[in-house]
């Protein structure tokens, strides 16, 4: 089996181990024994996995595209460095969660550990753990092979953000978590130490910059080329789609949308448009939305906190994954 192939289905077990990790995060909240034992199902741990949940399967998702999409600026050695980044970013997001799930047992361990369910989430835990360890170790070495300027490892940085987060989460009062202001401030502050206890991992495990490297724009340009030289009878599509390219109102949209040139245009309209999701999903799991007196006041909240969590990882993993370039004119 050539590198190439064995990379490929990396990235699909990867992404494959995303949705066992959703499945656990899932059922230990909505399998009535399982969620009895389950001490991590408040915050500030369960938007730990609330957020890793959503990164994780991102991330995994991009490590697919880099290994199977085509590229008109391919340099392969930084292809695949920006795939294994990603997939080390799914990784951290799962194991992080796991460990803030596992301070979550030890502050309440009769809890946790003392039934049937509970050894069962540990075993589950313990599983996962397992299979993210050993898929950080394989990319870790395929990432060794590829030879990019070598920098120094921000292993005092990522410590520190390591050791405080663990402080946080180990003495945390639980009462902090009342109230309406207590629950958002909590549910911002687990979100927060997921994204920077990623970044600080991640950016420590890959240091090395990329310059020049094909991004998401240049990806799409080029899966776009690939079509249109196979679309045969269809090619009128692509024609009276480079009509409308020309188009002045479009054309303006259009740059105020490329993130080249404008960075936060599409995280901003990601985030708010994901915050409503998040709204509308939790409305119709509960069997409706709330009362009018707090419809805007609960779908605020979880607009505000989805869109802070969006750009907070825009801002801190967005470089470090090569999603866009930025123009220097």
């Amino acid at each position: 089996m050539d590198n190439h192939t064995r990379n490929k289905i990396a990235a699909i077990l990867i992404f494959g181990l995303t949705f066992i990790f959703w499945l656990f995060f899932d059922r230990s909240k909505h399998i009535p024994a399982l969620a009895a034992a389950n001490t991590f199902g408040s915050d500030p741990f369960d938007a730990v996995g609330s957020f890793a949940i959503q990164l994780a399967p991102f991330s995994a998702l991009l490590a697919l595209w880099r290994v199977f999409s085509p590229s008109r600026r391919d340099v392969p050695s930084e292809r695949l460095y920006l795939a294994l980044r990603a997939e080390m970013v799914t990784l951290l997001a799962i194991l992080v969660t796991l460990a803030a799930d596992g301070v979550a047992m030890l502050r309440n361990p009769a809890a946790a550990f003392a039934s049937p369910a509970g050894r069962t989430l540990v075993v589950w835990m313990g599983g996962l753990a397992l299979a993210a360890i050993l898929a950080g170790g394989w990319v870790l070495r395929t990432a060794a092979q590829v030879h990019l300027p070598s920098v120094r490892r921000p292993w005092m940085r990522a410590a520190i953000i390591c050791l405080a987060s663990g402080v946080i989460l180990a003495v945390y009062p639980p009462q902090w978590d009342r109230g309406s202001g207590g629950a958002i401030l909590t549910a911002l502050l687990g979100m927060a130490l997921l994204f920077f206890l990623v970044w600080a991992m991640a950016t420590a495990l890959f240091p090395s910059p990329l310059a020049g490297y094909a991004d998401l724009l240049d990806d799409l340009a080029a899966l776009y080329a690939w079509l249109k030289s196979r679309a045969g009878f269809a090619a009128a599509i692509f024609s009276f789609c480079e009509m409308c390219a020309g188009w002045p109102w479009l054309r303006r949209l259009v740059g105020w949308l490329n993130p080249r040139r404008h960075a936060w245009s599409i995280p901003i309209l990601l985030g708010l448009g994901m915050g409503a999701g998040a709204f509308l999903g939790e409305a119709l799991g509960e069997g409706g939305f709330p009362a009018e007196g707090k419809f805007l006041l609960v779908m605020s909240v979880f607009i505000g906190i989805e869109a802070a969590g969006v750009l907070l990882g825009y801002a801190l993993l967005a470089p470090f994954l090569g999603i866009f370039r930025r123009e220097t004119h």
